[in-house]
């Protein structure tokens, strides 16, 4: 039998996880709407700060997105920076769901699959 994820997290709730799990000052979050995982905006005086909680299904992705973001960074890609917890490591555990924080990097994140369609021509051009 799977345990359902535990509900949203409250902006105090995510602070302090944010302060317990990585001592870090987190003064104030908001969230983040529209993503596939629980996302807040974590702000304090040690900067800003993306929190992630990822529904359990979604526990191998969590996992793959600091190892990735190291690649793109390695190709001079600029991506958020993961933060090690306390325990040193990049995804925690938060109320039975997979965690992890990183940097904010202001900005628009486009919506998923908003990009816009190839044209046939540009298609027909780059094959040569």
């Amino acid at each position: 039998m799977h345990r359902r994820d535990a509900g949203r997290l409250s902006a105090r709730d995510a602070c302090r996880f944010v302060r317990d799990v990585y001592s870090l000052d987190a003064a104030e979050a908001s969230p983040i709407n529209g993503a596939t995982a629980e996302v807040w905006h974590v702000r304090g005086i040690f900067g800003s700060f993306l929190f992630k909680r990822f529904p359990r299904a979604m526990a191998k992705g969590a996992e793959r997105e600091p190892e990735i973001a190291a690649i793109l960074r390695a190709a001079k890609v600029p991506v958020a920076s993961f933060v090690r917890a306390n325990d040193g490591s990049f995804v925690t555990d938060c109320q039975g769901q997979p965690a992890h924080l990183q940097t904010f990097i202001e900005g628009t994140t486009p919506q998923q699959n908003a990009a816009q369609p190839r044209s046939e021509e540009h298609t027909l051009n780059s094959s040569h």
